[in-house]
């Protein structure tokens, strides 16, 4: 019998340290994530915004933050819940990482980023009517797919007018074809340019994950003739 009880305390402790199954992760009923930053050159200010679209989440457990800096709540009825961040005076970064807890704690980190894309200048002289003219900057080519370029015309009549591209672009310029410069009446005119990117993330089992990211550019001045 005392044999018999050594097994029966054997198994006993075989059994009590069998491997468990792991414990699922908690997550937060979200179904979609939207990550918006904008950066204006000219007063040197950005705007960032990370949206959680679910019916059921009203704040999270823990800091959101964006390139580690905190950012603020804000419930949107039917949306979900929006978390907002703004800054004055500061350069532009080509990378901005979010950071957001899941329900059982879990730190998840998002980035999004844009191209090098600076010294934009029209490298025609001035544009023409007829001939059109060329956008240039230093840095890359915009990308297929997820690139894309506004270009906003105010011409010396105050009449404007918008150029909407996306995709490839010839290397780091723009061609500004005639059929819109004719569109330009003579004189000083102002350009405003926009650069912008758009990325979505979808994997099994997660919200999909929608981002955007632009750079506006101080508006340039030249000069239209014929």
């Amino acid at each position: 019998m005392k044999f018999l009880g050594v097994i029966l305390v054997t198994i006993s402790i075989v059994a009590c340290n069998g491997t468990a199954k792991p414990k699922a992760p908690e997550r937060y009923a979200i179904e979609r994530i939207n990550a918006y930053v904008r950066y204006m050159a000219q007063p040197r200010t950005l705007h960032a915004e990370l949206t959680f679209k679910s019916d059921s989440l009203d704040t999270m457990t823990g800091e959101v933050t964006l390139n580690n800096e905190k950012m603020v709540p804000k419930k949107l009825p039917v949306v979900g819940v929006q978390y907002r961040k703004n800054l004055e005076r500061v350069n532009f970064v080509n990378g901005y990482t979010f950071s957001y807890p899941e329900k059982d704690g879990t730190l998840i980190k998002w980035s999004v980023s844009l191209d090098k894309f600076q010294q934009l200048k029209i490298v025609s002289n001035g544009v023409s009517q007829s001939k059109g003219g060329l956008l240039k900057w230093e840095g890359e080519p915009l990308k297929k797919d997820i690139d894309g370029l506004v270009l906003l015309f105010t011409d010396s009549k105050g009449s404007t007018f918008q150029i909407n591209h996306n995709g490839l672009t010839k290397g780091n310029s723009f061609e500004i074809l005639p059929v819109h410069a004719s569109r330009l009446a003579k004189g000083t005119a102002n350009l405003m340019v926009t650069r912008k990117r758009t990325t979505v993330e979808r994997k099994a089992n997660e919200p999909d994950k929608i981002a955007q990211i632009e750079y506006y550019f101080a508006p340039m001045e030249f000069e239209v003739k014929e």
